[in-house]
């Protein structure tokens, strides 16, 4: 009953980010209901009797049960993950433009699927030769997480190269033929990455507040932990131990986070100084400090674009990053990419609002 709970709560929030997306239209939202429904279904399925094979064989061999029911629950997740994410493509985020023979290849979000790759890779031969040449258990939980790292490897190379080398593609074809393409002098830029630093500084001074995070601590280990507390045949004060270490080591991770994100504003400054000092406006999105932004995507949108007068002139485009939770399903995320305005570039601004205004058309583009 808590899982479907939890499987209802999480329906919600994906339907709720969806709509906040220019492209969404009622009948995704409703054939994403149907999908979810079957695949729930389907995974209930596999678990019932994948639990039955645990229970049954727990006594004899606990790890190969239980490798059994959080294998075949996890691949089943996977795979749901893999069908939605495929039907629920929204139309306008197929990326328009062709790069021409002779254009400049990008290896841009390539290169992170080659680097997942060669682990997966690393992972599966060390566990295939481990599984070879190991005996009994071991030999069997060896052997199936090179299965699983095979299967990763699959779906890597089947959807997420695609998906990589369109959107090198396009990078491509919109370094060719971009609305704007600014050049900044190495002075330009490193006047322009200290005022980032100075801002992103200013910002991260403020000192965490622990009140807040024990509250986010005790709200997701209450709820993760509300059906090993409920379910599980041990003491209550076992049971309320293990709850606080769990609280305790959430906590932990939320503060030592929390500190982490004070360092941000260093590394966001080696990270600029290492980017090209260039920037790209084109019909698929912004390329600036190395980083590519789709106008309209499934999981990256602009929100806004608007001039920040504030010296050094620039423009703030305001974008919303869909990622997962496993608690709240969709969440979002704003992503503000500034960009500096060159001197006597106002006829550049006039054509990116025209042709931002016509692409994105339920954002807020005010650039004139």
């Amino acid at each position: 009953m808590i899982r479907l709970i939890y499987a209802v709560l999480i329906l919600v929030s994906i339907w709720i980010g969806l709509r906040r997306n220019p492209t969404f239209t009622r009948w995704m939202g409703v054939r994403l209901i149907l999908v979810t429904v079957l695949l729930l279904a389907g995974i209930t399925g596999l678990a019932i009797p994948a639990a039955h094979y645990a229970v049954d064989h727990f006594q004899s061999s606990p790890l190969l049960a239980m490798g059994m029911l959080f294998g075949t629950i996890g691949a089943g997740m996977a795979g749901a993950t893999v069908v939605i994410s495929k039907m629920m493509k929204l139309p306008q985020t197929q990326l328009s433009a062709e790069a021409a023979p002779g254009d400049r290849p990008v290896y841009l979000h390539r290169r992170v699927i080659y680097v997942f790759g060669a682990v997966l890779v690393v992972v599966a031969a060390g566990c295939g030769a481990a599984s070879y040449l190991l005996r009994d258990e071991a030999h069997i939980i060896t052997g199936v997480i090179a299965a699983l790292s095979i299967v990763f490897l699959l779906l890597l190379m089947t959807l997420g190269y695609p998906a990589a080398r369109r959107k090198d593609v396009a990078v491509s074809a919109m370094m060719a033929n971009p609305w704007v393409r600014w050049s900044y002098s190495q002075p330009e830029w490193e006047r322009w990455v200290d005022v980032r630093f100075e801002r992103a500084k200013a910002a991260a001074r403020e000192p965490p507040n622990f009140g807040q995070l024990a509250s986010t601590a005790a709200i997701v280990s209450g709820v993760s932990g509300l059906p090993f507390f409920i379910r599980y045949p041990a003491p209550m004060g076992i049971k309320s131990l293990c709850l606080l270490g769990w609280f305790l080591f959430l906590f932990g991770l939320l503060v030592w986070s929390a500190f982490d994100d004070r360092k941000a504003p260093e590394k966001m400054r080696a990270r600029l100084m290492q980017a090209a000092p260039e920037v790209y406006l084109g019909c698929d999105g912004l390329l600036s400090e190395g980083k590519f932004a789709t106008w309209l995507g499934a999981d990256v949108y602009l929100v806004a674009a608007t001039i920040n007068e504030y010296p050094p002139r620039s423009i703030w485009f305001r974008f919303e990053k869909v990622q997962w939770n496993r608690y709240s399903g969709r969440t979002l995320e704003e992503v503000n990419r500034p960009v500096l305005i060159p001197e006597g570039r106002e006829r550049d601004l006039e054509l990116m609002q025209r042709e931002l205004a016509e692409k994105c058309q339920k954002s807020e583009v005010k650039l004139v």
